[in-house]
């Protein structure tokens, strides 16, 4: 196995320029420059400029709320709906799910805006349940989500440091690269970032990016989560160990590993 402290969040870089993706960060567009027909053919920002045939923006997503706050309902801080567990709003007898909606976040206890298809479907059967006469709760989330970019893998579940932080939490991170199964069959290194609370050792989140093996694995990191877990049990668990899918140390017990000795300094 192999450990050093290494920012994650470069990988998705190399593997963009691999792919012949140009990335430019911390650049505002200034401009976007068309032709006579109206079709766009030049970005420009600040100190430089690029020829492009396409646009795409991305800024991010809102709940639609409109009808829920011309019938008086309540929403939350993120401004998304309030709803209890039972998926019910302010209003008796109403209930709302799924992208409109907050959700409970069980790693920092306050209700967060985290629309997800996963999330949806789970708040969409609890609602649906009461509103038949049912007696069903939706449990809350951790903030599990994970992408491909290219050939490369990123996923998240938890708190970030930062987040964490922002949350009164007292928390710290490790960082480890281990392959991700057996070097001799063509492992390739993942890295895994933790983060734990300073005082009790509970696990608060994870970060994994890397080239096979990490969308599944951030789940093990989840259901830790869910569980309430200290790193130390994390990495006492009893993982599967074969050489092609991992090494005898699987790259989960080596992060929880590392974060233990990181809390005992």
């Amino acid at each position: 196995m192999k450990q050093r402290p290494v920012e994650a969040e470069r990988e998705h870089e190399v593997a963009a320029r691999d792919h012949g993706v140009r990335l430019i960060k911390d650049a505002p567009v200034a401009a976007l420059l068309g032709d006579r027909e109206g079709r766009v053919r030049r970005v420009t920002w600040e100190n430089g400029e690029t020829e492009t045939d396409c646009v795409v923006l991305a800024t991010g997503i809102r709940p639609r709320v409109q009808l829920a706050e011309q019938a008086g309902i309540q929403l939350g801080a993120t401004g998304a709906i309030a709803v209890s567990d039972r998926m019910e709003t302010s209003e008796f007898a109403v209930y709302a799910a799924g992208d409109c909606a907050e959700a409970m976040h069980l790693v920092s206890e306050r209700a967060v805006y985290f629309p997800l298809g996963t999330t949806a479907n789970k708040q969409g059967r609890v609602a649906g349940d009461n509103a038949a006469g049912g007696r069903s709760r939706f449990a809350g989330i951790v903030g599990t989500a994970a992408v491909k970019v290219f050939s490369l893998e990123l996923a998240r579940t938890g708190l970030s440091l930062a987040q964490a932080t922002e949350a009164g939490l007292r928390a710290r991170a490790a960082t480890v690269h281990a392959a991700e199964h057996a070097r001799y069959l063509g492992g390739k290194d993942i890295i895994v970032k933790v983060v734990a609370d300073q005082a009790s050792g509970r696990l608060l989140g994870a970060q994994m990016v890397g080239a096979e093996g990490v969308a599944k694995r951030i789940d093990v990191f989840a259901t830790a989560l869910q569980a309430r877990m200290t790193v130390e049990q994390v990495g006492q668990l009893d993982l599967s160990y074969a050489p092609p899918f991992s090494t005898v140390w699987d790259p989960v017990l080596i992060a929880a590993q590392e974060m233990l000795r990181e809390l005992r300094r």
